[in-house]
């Protein structure tokens, strides 16, 4: 299994108990609108900040993997351009063109 291929399962492990966990968090908003008892109401809440922590934690790691999934296919672009030998070309008129090259950057 590539790299790619197992950033994507473990994306699609993690999107799955993301929805698990949305749904939860709106079951116990549901029964938090419904309960009358204050430790009940106490206990929801309690469970529902920590749900809603979780869900957060787990938005985040989604979006790191699909981050480093897509700097991957960044990466794998460039390369079939040629992106080391242009990189290479750069640095070799840098050195020699310094001046040129001090224009050029700074007229962005």
């Amino acid at each position: 299994m590539s790299s790619e291929q197992h950033l994507q399962h473990k994306r699609q492990a993690l999107q799955k108990h993301y929805d698990l966990q949305a749904q939860k968090l709106k079951r116990l908003r549901h029964d938090y609108a419904i309960a009358a008892d204050t430790l009940v109401r106490f206990q929801l809440e309690k469970q529902i900040e920590q749900t809603e922590a979780e869900l957060h934690q787990l938005d985040r790691q989604l979006h790191e993997l699909e981050l480093s999934v897509s700097i991957g296919r960044l990466y794998r672009a460039l390369l079939k351009l040629g992106y080391r030998k242009q990189a290479q070309a750069f640095r070799k008129f840098i050195q020699t063109h310094s001046i040129a090259a001090f224009l050029i950057y700074s007229s962005y």
